[in-house]
């Protein structure tokens, strides 16, 4: 057999271009709607993946706060930061305008960064406003160390006004009834209608707005501190900004 010959039979086994399959209309329209349908499955996934992981970040941050309040409290009586005087009742601001967080960056090199809640889009570090507030009950200088910490809420993450702006006051009341102030402070940023709060033994965990209030009254709130009012909520202080 020549070299022509085995050529010739070679190129027979190779089946011609008219010979191919080709892809129908039909059939393209078919492989986009399955794209489409794979991608719409996988999307939410990775949007409920991202909201985790936010949710993750924002208990870090809560954490470190946790860790330099410790440390204040540790070198300052047993005190967290101080930036009100006067009572429960009436609170007044210190001058100067002191922030939770100026000292814990001072003497202790927290990090602004910590304030940040990667879900918060209201977040406005040249303004001031930061993702978390503090618990007014715990900035008037009293000593915390005959309270448990493990049920006592310090820092909420920071609500909007009824004009969808971000709180301005970074501290809410919870000296007083939860309808007060249960607005001020966000309840549902992140998955579940839940939110992160940070207590006063350093710990960090998301809840439902309701499990931290329990069943509303003073015994079983988490950001009223009963031992130090024991005759129950007072009038909600309003601030003058």
């Amino acid at each position: 057999m020549s070299k022509s010959d085995n050529i010739f039979k070679f190129s027979s086994l190779i089946p011609h271009t008219s010979y191919l399959k080709q892809f129908t209309l039909i059939e393209l329209l078919v492989v986009i709607a399955v794209i489409a349908i794979l991608a719409g499955l996988l999307l939410p996934a990775i949007s409920r993946a991202k909201e985790r992981a936010n949710a993750i970040d924002c208990l870090n941050n809560l954490k470190q706060a946790g860790l330099s309040i410790h440390s204040y409290c540790a070198d300052f009586n047993d005190c967290p930061p101080v930036v009100h005087s006067g009572s429960f009742e009436d609170l007044d601001e210190l001058p100067g305008e002191p922030q939770w967080y100026t000292p814990l960056c001072d003497l202790y090199g927290y990090s602004l960064d910590y304030l940040k809640c990667p879900a918060d889009r209201k977040y406005n570090g040249k303004e001031g406003i930061q993702s978390y507030m503090i618990n007014a009950m715990f900035t008037l200088g009293y000593p915390v160390s005959r309270l448990s910490g493990s049920r006592q809420i310090i820092l909420s993450e920071r609500g909007l006004e009824p004009s969808g702006d971000a709180v301005e006051h970074p501290c809410y009341p919870g000296m007083s009834e939860p309808e007060d102030w249960q607005d001020e402070i966000d309840r549902t940023r992140h998955p579940g209608e839940k939110a992160n709060y940070l207590y006063l033994d350093g710990h960090a965990a998301e809840h439902k707005f309701s499990e931290t209030i329990g069943d509303g009254s003073p015994s079983k709130n988490m950001h009223f501190v009963y031992t130090w009012l024991p005759g129950g909520y007072v009038e909600a202080h309003h601030h003058h900004d």
